[in-house]
């Protein structure tokens, strides 16, 4: 669904007409850049793949719609308000009118009042999602020519069961409102869809959890601030723009009896298991701390220090692909090449994207579609390394005193003991014998087992 921008000026990489502004004689210039001018003195400079989400024509005056109050900065750091203005621009010709309004169309790339369908998690974060999308992100929809339908889930695994039943093909986008957690739903229910081109549907993810691990890296492989107002202009634009990133995903394989079919879960963003994973599940007791939750919960976990035994099976990159079957009843027997470890670790964590949360970069070297996901996982340390080794995760430039970090594209985890969690895109899929019960339920789509995984390369398409 992404939009080539080449071509569009190629017999005239400069386009100039003369225009009333405020009834002031300027010249509307359009560069091959897709920058466009208003003055000579370049007082006005639009950059249509960042600003521009949509236009009016009405007789000889062209309304042009952009998102925010200074036209040299779409972020504004000092605001939260999304600001949509029109810059009312009068032609001397109807000829001209044509001229740009088919530039326009061309950059633009897309035929308007699209349908997009919106899933919000009313209950994901502190409960404000539907006030952010409300907020930030509808009225940019509405200003753009779309035509959302929103959706709230009630139930866990709401957003799945619609998205595998839901017929896509009209469908612009599916914007994700909430948390990782009901983006990896709604990306397990397009694996589930009867349409084999279902996973190619465009996802915008829009910061509405606690963590919004997803969201962050976006922003960040974008270069835009973790502000929500930044980051939903950023995705708007992407939008109308069709600016699409290319992102892997990881398969998650569990070993099934002979009469059952293997269930393909998809890894989005994380695989955790140890303190992480405690952390992000059993933080729910403070919800209502909001974003602080995770600091709470990670001292009390940090202080008690409990380590779990994990045995790590991975190819490295320099080995070829071997097709792996996991049995019940034997030990999973690792082929030529594999390499294992074996130790008690605090934590375990398979990043596939740079972000766990806002402010925690574990692994900013992880790209969106390089074909590779890096474990890091830290050995049995003392409680003072593990807290420098936390506050060290919120800059992309510390080094991880204890941490090791491996790099891989085929993986299998197997947890020697019973007693943890096993987390995946922040939600629990499954258990051993965890003393937290108030979230078990009878929907957790893995067993706390041995799991392998294998990375598919450019398989989502994430809005950025």
């Amino acid at each position: 669904m992404t939009k080539k921008k080449t071509g569009i000026f190629k017999n005239n990489s400069n386009l100039q007409l003369p225009v009333l502004i405020d009834n002031n004689n300027k010249t509307l210039k359009i560069n091959s850049e897709g920058i466009f001018l208003i003055d000579q003195d370049g007082n006005y400079q639009l950059y249509p793949c960042q600003t521009v989400i949509g236009f009016e024509k009405i007789n000889k005056s062209f309304n042009y719609l952009n998102l925010v109050t200074s036209y040299k900065n779409i972020y504004n750091e000092n605001t939260d308000d999304i600001n949509i203005s029109k810059i009312k621009i009068q032609f001397l010709s109807i000829f001209d009118i044509s001229k740009c309004l088919s530039s326009f169309r061309l950059y633009l790339g897309r035929q308007p009042c699209k349908d997009i369908f919106v899933i919000i998690n009313p209950n994901s974060g502190v409960g404000n999602a539907k006030s952010i999308y409300n907020q930030y992100v509808n009225p940019l929809l509405l200003a753009a020519g779309y035509n959302p339908k929103t959706y709230e889930t009630k139930l866990p695994l709401d957003a799945n069961n619609i998205i595998k039943d839901m017929n896509i093909n009209n469908l612009d986008a599916i914007v994700s409102v909430g948390g990782d957690g009901l983006l990896h739903e709604i990306v397990d229910g397009l694996l589930k869809n009867k349409n084999p081109n279902a996973v190619l549907t465009s996802l915008m993810v829009i910061p509405g959890g606690s963590s919004n691990g997803i969201a962050s890296s976006i922003a960040y492989s974008q270069k835009c601030n973790i502000k929500i107002s930044s980051i939903c202009n950023l995705l708007v634009t992407a939008l109308v723009n069709g600016r699409t990133i290319k992102s892997d995903i990881v398969l998650l394989q569990q070993p099934v009896n002979s009469n059952s079919i293997p269930v393909l879960t998809p890894l989005v963003q994380s695989l955790s298991l140890g303190l992480v994973s405690d952390i992000d599940i059993e933080s729910e007791y403070y919800k209502f701390f909001g974003k602080f939750r995770f600091d709470l919960c990670a001292l009390l976990k940090i202080f008690r220090n409990k380590c779990r035994r994990v045995k790590l099976h991975y190819r490295p990159l320099t080995v070829e692909h071997s097709n792996i079957e996991l049995d019940k009843e034997t030990e999973f027997i690792p082929p030529s090449g594999w390499k294992t470890i074996e130790e008690s670790m605090s934590f375990l964590w398979i990043m596939n994207v740079t972000h766990a949360g806002e402010n925690m970069i574990p692994t900013p070297k992880c790209k969106f579609n390089n074909g590779t996901v890096q474990i890091l996982y830290v050995p049995q340390c003392s409680s003072l390394s593990l807290i420098s080794n936390f506050l060290s995760i919120n800059n992309p430039n510390a080094i991880l005193t204890c941490a090791k970090i491996i790099e891989t594209s085929e993986f299998v985890v197997v947890p020697c003991d019973n007693d943890g969690i096993m987390c995946v895109d922040g939600e629990a899929l499954g258990w051993g014998n965890s003393n937290y019960l108030s979230h078990k339920s009878n929907n957790l789509q893995l067993n706390y087992g041995i799991t392998y995984g294998q990375i598919h390369e450019s398989f989502l398409r994430l809005i950025g």
